[in-house]
């Protein structure tokens, strides 16, 4: 998918130095109860969490966490579904950042 290449090159430990967003696709702080950002630190950094949710069960987050590419993959394929619909329509509102 192309939007994961953009946002991580499909590198499952990849992490943004500026928002803490980790993995594949480049998860922004989806906690259990999705009220604030769950991070970890690791080492001197936090870096935000996959949670129990968009399709994952816990134990799914947890491996998702520890660097899972499959688990990573499964949240973010249940993420754009309930955010934007389809690939399609995130990439869309990728490339509309983009443009800014």
């Amino acid at each position: 998918m192309e939007l994961w290449r953009r946002e991580s090159n499909w590198d499952q430990n990849a992490v943004d130095p500026d928002s803490g967003a980790l993995g594949i696709p480049q998860v922004l702080g989806y906690d259990t109860a999705k009220t604030a950002p769950g991070t970890r630190v690791i080492g001197d950094r936090s870096r935000d969490e996959y949670g129990p949710d968009f399709g994952l069960t816990t134990s799914q987050a947890a491996a998702a966490n520890d660097g899972s590419a499959y688990a990573q993959i499964l949240w973010g394929i249940g993420f754009i579904a309930d955010t934007y619909g389809g690939p399609s329509e995130a990439l869309a509102v990728h490339d509309e950042y983009d443009r800014y």
